[in-house]
């Protein structure tokens, strides 16, 4: 054979080696990183849910623990999970009715009247939620700083009187109305590292994660006789599936409770936003009164979830005026559609 043409053919094999080698290490190393990626987001994720719950059982435990103190417990209720619309409170000033703006439990309602009342006579102290908190976030296997600023007729104050801290956390939770009509809200934040951040790790994903790496492998150093006819084959770019879109231009993000058109963000609550995701997630866009509330309010009455239907159709509408070209507007059967430009 000549000589030129066995160096060729050897330094082809040695390149055609080095070359699979190399596409198996990427392979490996991509998919550790990607993997990798994937499981501090979910841990970060996990971190976040982890921290709201334990606000709210902070929250929860400190009004426990004031309404106690001011001997304002209460018999259980008969019936504490009826839903009410109207709650009637007497003060010095009178009798007053309040309004809210959808059906809650008796119990919520109950609890959020005694938090604005007691936040004239026994408002929340930052210090003592921030105690249960971090109490809370330990047993739930977060090890961070945290703290609490609380908001009151517009005046803020801060857990162990620091201001700063919040705004250099790593996370902080959105402010929460803790009464009603609102006056209170209550934020919480953690600073935490990537320490913590790691002892968050689905162990059963990061077992998923070994065993893609090590099946990646396997096939990687496995022959593959129909290589190059499968290389060959080209899916024309005409016919290569498009990802599906989001027509109406509106993204909604769940953990600000806000969505956004043409890059303006605009709040809105958490209900009022399941209605418009409603709304975008349907063919057509169109849905009817009845098809709302037994998807978002399917344990209410259907009295109570036509009224709710109405206010948070509302809602969206007047927030929509801002918007040229969206609106919801009537359609046959009591329905409703959602148009855009």
């Amino acid at each position: 054979m000549n000589k030129d043409v066995l160096s060729y053919l050897c330094t082809n094999k040695k390149t055609g080696n080095m070359t699979r080698k190399t596409g198996i290490i990427t392979s490996i190393a991509s998919t550790v990183f990607i993997g990798t990626c994937f499981l501090l987001f979910s841990a970060r994720t996990t971190i976040h849910e982890k921290t709201g719950n334990m606000l709210k059982e902070a929250i929860l435990e400190d009004y426990e623990q004031r309404m106690s103190e001011i001997g304002g417990v209460y018999p259980p209720e008969e019936n504490p999970e009826r839903m009410v619309k109207e709650y009637t409170i007497t003060t010095a000033e009178g009798t007053q009715i309040i309004i809210f703006p959808e059906s809650i439990p008796l119990k919520t309602a109950d609890r959020l009247m005694d938090q604005h009342m007691m936040a004239v006579y026994k408002p929340l102290n930052p210090d003592k939620v921030n105690e249960i908190f971090k109490s809370k976030l330990k047993n739930a296997g977060i090890d961070a700083e945290s703290g609490i600023v609380y908001r009151y007729n517009g005046k803020r104050t801060y857990s162990q009187n620091d201001s700063t801290a919040c705004s250099h956390a790593s996370y902080r939770t959105a402010e929460a109305a803790i009464d009603y009509p609102q006056t209170a809200f209550v934020q919480g934040w953690i600073d935490y590292n990537i320490f913590t951040l790691f002892s968050q790790v689905d162990l059963l994903v990061l077992s998923a994660l070994i065993i893609v790496a090590i099946l990646i492998l396997i096939v990687a150093v496995l022959p593959d006789k129909k290589k190059k006819e499968e290389n060959m084959l080209i899916l024309p770019a005409e016919t290569t599936p498009q990802p599906e879109s989001n027509p109406t231009g509106i993204s909604i993000d769940w953990i600000n409770h806000t969505f956004t058109i043409r890059e303006t963000s605009q709040p809105l609550s958490k209900k009022t936003l399941e209605v418009l995701n409603l709304f975008i997630q349907t063919p057509g866009n169109q849905l009817t009164c009845q098809e709302i509330y037994q998807t978002i309010w399917k344990d209410t009455i259907p009295e109570a979830g036509k009224n709710n239907v109405y206010t948070h159709i509302s809602k969206l509408r007047k927030t929509f005026e801002r918007f040229e070209g969206y609106d919801i507007i009537n359609t046959k059967n009591e329905g409703y559609q959602l148009i855009f430009p």
